[in-house]
Parts: structure tokens; sequence; C-alpha cells
């Protein structure tokens, strides 16, 4: 979040915007999920919303490489993940994190792979 944003959905907004192109007023904000702590020690809000599809995203090239998409019927799918012990290269520490298989050679995993669990959770289709 930055000093404007007010809130976690704002900052969600303002960062999808400056990063990927879309904007807000594109996109209907469905809520937010529980916030999750990242390896490295950021807090993170989860903003849900749906958007036109397709859409022209017009990513930011020093923020993001790439835009795919992963169906929701292969992610809810329990054989395409699993919880694996990871060692954290700052503290050493073991850790637990979830990995989605490969997808078209995209490969999900830690806290972005936790938030789609959440959601698929929150979906019912988990």
């Amino acid at each position: 979040m930055e000093a404007g944003d007010g809130d976690a959905l704002h900052a969600a907004l303002r960062e999808t915007e400056e990063e990927l192109g879309l904007r807000p007023a594109d996109v209907r904000v469905l809520g937010c999920m529980r916030p999750l702590l990242t390896i490295t020690n950021f807090w993170v809000t989860p903003v849900v919303g749906l958007l036109p599809w397709p859409y022209a995203f017009q990513l930011n090239p020093d923020e993001v490489a790439s835009v795919f998409g992963i169906p929701l019927d292969w992610l809810a799918d329990p054989a395409h993940r699993e919880t694996r012990q990871w060692d954290d290269p700052q503290t050493g520490a073991r850790r637990e994190a979830v990995f989605f298989q490969p997808f078209q050679g995209e490969i999900v995993w830690g806290v972005t792979a936790q938030i789609t669990v959440d959601l698929l959770t929150l979906l019912q289709i988990a």
C-alpha cells in the first residue's frame, strides 16, 4: 500500500492498473480474502474481481514478464497440487508451501498458490 491508497482494495486496483494496464472501472470487485504473509515478509490481501474477457492487458515490463491463465477445473483437481517442504533462502528455515504441477510450462507456487487454494475453497470447488 502507498500513502494515498486508503485501503487494500484501492491499493490492489492501483497496482493492477500500474502492472497490467487493467482499468479499475473494468473490474467488478467481489471482495477481499484473508491476508497472507509472503516469504519476503509482506502482508498481501487478495482482492477478487471479475473483468471482461478477453481483455487487452498492457504489461509494465519493469513489473510483469507475462500473463497466463489456468482453467479453474484444472486448478481444483487435488492431483495437480501438493504441499512441500521448502527451504527459505533468506533464513534457512523450512516452510510448507503449496506447489501446483506445471500447466503449459507455468508453475504456480507459494503465496500465489495458497491464494488460489483459498479462492477455490471459497468457491466450493476445491
